[in-house]
């Protein structure tokens, strides 16, 4: 018997009898695998007994990153696509250590640590690295196999969480200098500016708009 606590992941056989309950107020979300694709994703022909992986902030990067990419595949309130290949990579890292990580499982636990981190204004190339397990170098050719670098994916992912900000009645009272702050952004020029570039209108437009639209309903 095994009692798991809140914030770890469990990779099991579920064709093996087995019997689980929880505690009032948990939540669980469930990725399964057929056995050959999992076999394929792991090099693991058989899983005699559980593994438990700690996803919590800081434990594990591989598991943190699943974790959150499950979640935000279900979660009601607009679930991100995810890609069936990203996930299994996530699952080799996780059940077999030993087997050589691929670039798919890099980027994602490297993406799930940016989006934890995002607001934070010193947030690096050499940070990132370092909490996966990689050389800067080698971070760098995980971004460049995606197609663009790790500051332009840093820049990408504080500009959307800007817009979605702008366009959300809970911050209004903010001042788009604050919104850019808050997003991780050091000047308030430099967002105006980058704003402008990535979505071809000014962050005051936005906001403006966002405005009128809940005024007219």
């Amino acid at each position: 018997m095994r009692t798991l606590q809140p914030g770890q992941l469990l990779v099991c056989d579920a064709d093996r009898p087995f019997m689980r309950g929880f505690s009032q107020g948990l939540e669980e979300l469930v990725l399964k695998a057929p056995h050959d694709v999992f076999a394929e994703a792991t090099g693991i022909a058989a899983l005699p007994r559980p593994v438990v992986v700690p996803f919590g902030s800081g434990e594990n990067p591989y598991a943190e990153a699943l974790a959150r990419l499950v979640g935000s595949a279900v979660r009601e309130d607009d679930p991100v696509v995810v890609r069936e290949g990203e996930l299994l990579e996530l699952v080799g890292a996780l059940a077999s250590p030993g087997r050589p990580d691929g670039p798919t499982a890099y980027a994602a636990a490297a993406r799930a640590y940016i989006e934890r981190h995002l607001r934070d204004r010193s947030l690096s190339a050499s940070k990132v690295a370092a909490a996966i397990g990689l050389s800067p170098r080698h971070l760098s050719r995980v971004f460049a196999e995606l197609g663009t670098t790790f500051p332009q994916h840093v820049l990408a992912r504080r500009l959307d969480l800007a817009r979605t900000m702008l366009e959300k009645p809970a911050v209004s009272s903010m001042t788009i200098a604050e919104v850019a702050h808050h997003c991780g952004f050091a000047s308030a020029a430099h967002f105006s500016n980058a704003f402008t570039a990535r979505f071809g209108e000014r962050a005051a437009d936005v906001r403006r708009r966002a405005v009128l639209a809940r005024s007219l309903t």
